[in-house]
């Protein structure tokens, strides 16, 4: 996570300034898959216009919900770019489970 984080931001020095949708772009690529802790799963969910991902411990110790919004100040970043920090949240919080919102981002929707 922390090289990945570090190549983004070496690429990101080259973006052009306010340039928003190079930026967006930048942070979309393919990064490698985060580590997570161990026992959890991810599943992606889309419905509707609902588009997230549910992290969740292999064996639920509590009906605790986190509802996470990743980084990115509603215009850079996706849900996948959080997974590693959602995962070891749900850990630290018991072994709940997370909902990580994967929001759309202008200038393809004007409001998260």
């Amino acid at each position: 996570y922390y090289i990945g984080l570090q190549i983004m931001k070496s690429l990101a020095s080259n973006v052009p300034y306010r340039n928003l949708y190079a930026i967006q772009v930048l942070t979309d690529a393919p990064i490698p898959t985060p580590i997570l802790p161990p026992d959890l799963t991810v599943r992606e969910v889309c419905e509707g216009n609902v588009r997230g991902e549910w992290t969740e411990p292999t064996k639920l110790q509590t009906a605790k919900v986190v509802l996470y919004f990743h980084g990115g100040a509603f215009v850079l970043c996706r849900a996948r770019t959080e997974r590693m920090v959602v995962g070891n949240l749900v850990k630290a919080l018991g072994g709940c489970r997370a909902f990580n919102v994967d929001y759309p981002k202008p200038p393809d929707s004007p409001f998260p």
